[in-house]
């Protein structure tokens, strides 16, 4: 058994193939393997995008099929932050997450993007972005993006069967993509946007289909996907945060240098709409593992980093 600061082979093959630059990334492995929890920690690594007059940009857009897995992105990345951010502007500046529920929370996702406009991260499902550029083409700034992260991707995008005869109707997430990537064309100049497709059940015809979509310029891409291993009964992965700070804290209790950052908790359903609608109101706070420090873990990222 991995101990907490051992990431699972699919995070450590998944990283590996993030690490390489200039290279798109489709990669597949099991349900509860972490490799979307990894996902979050390198959206929110990435450096921040500048625009034309140098003020922050959108760097990452993290697509996701359904709103529970757009509040897990959220739950992740916010619990990274609350050691740090605690004001709930700052933390709007960062990440910002959007997908359709009741007409009240969906006023306060545009009242919060118009207070804090292009975060460092937007998480949102393709309806629900879809519905926003309807309402306003410039919700979003697409042009500066470092990269797009599409989890669960075969749900997002789904290929046409190359053996039916049945016209293909492109999904709310390839209609959104084809936005994105339409618009980007028209740019003067582009910088490399990594393109990042994982789930468990990739296949090569959805690598095929991308390159006939003609999305990802040149440099071509190498695709990644990980053979799939037999077949296991998917699990929950207990993830652990190593705080890296030149700056020792004053209240390890309050404020750890380790943290182990719990699952979710998922908004209520509504029975007569059968929908999950609100999200959480509070949340545990991240509390610091029992497990004992790794002093090597610093260096060997150093390492990393330098090669």
């Amino acid at each position: 058994m991995n101990t907490p600061f051992v990431p699972t082979a699919a995070q450590q093959n998944l990283l590996y193939s993030l690490k390489k630059e200039n290279e798109h990334v489709l990669f597949r492995s099991e349900t509860g393997t972490g490799k979307s929890f990894l996902l979050a920690m390198y959206a929110l690594n990435q450096p921040r995008s500048l625009n034309e007059q140098t003020h922050p940009t959108t760097s990452t857009l993290v697509l996701v099929p359904n709103p529970d897995l757009a509040i897990q992105y959220y739950y992740w990345i916010t619990q990274i932050l609350s050691s740090s951010v605690k004001d709930p502007d700052k933390t709007a500046k960062i990440v910002q997450t959007f997908f359709r529920t009741d007409e009240e929370d969906e006023k306060a996702q545009i009242e919060r993007l118009a207070r804090s406009p292009n975060p460092h991260i937007v998480i949102s499902t393709p309806t629900r972005m879809l519905d926003m550029i309807a309402r306003d083409p410039d919700s979003f700034d697409v042009s500066h993006l470092r990269s797009i992260i599409v989890d669960e991707a075969d749900n997002v995008i789904q290929p046409p069967d190359e053996k039916s005869k049945k016209p293909h109707h492109r999904t709310p997430g390839e209609i959104l993509l084809d936005w994105i990537f339409e618009k980007r064309k028209t740019l003067p100049s582009q910088t490399f946007m990594q393109f990042i497709a994982t789930s468990a059940t990739l296949t090569t015809r959805f690598s095929n289909f991308l390159t006939q979509k003609d999305w990802l310029s040149p440099p071509i891409a190498s695709y990644t996907l990980v053979a799939p291993t037999k077949a296991v009964v998917p699990g929950i992965t207990e993830q652990h945060v190593l705080m890296v700070s030149l700056v020792k804290s004053p209240n390890p209790n309050l404020i750890p240098d380790r943290i182990q950052i719990k699952p979710a908790r998922l908004p209520y359903v509504t029975i007569h709409r059968n929908v999950r609608t609100k999200p959480p109101r509070t949340y545990e706070p991240p509390r610091q593992t029992t497990y004992p420090p790794n002093y090597l873990t610093i260096p060997a990222i150093q390492r990393l980093l330098r090669d």
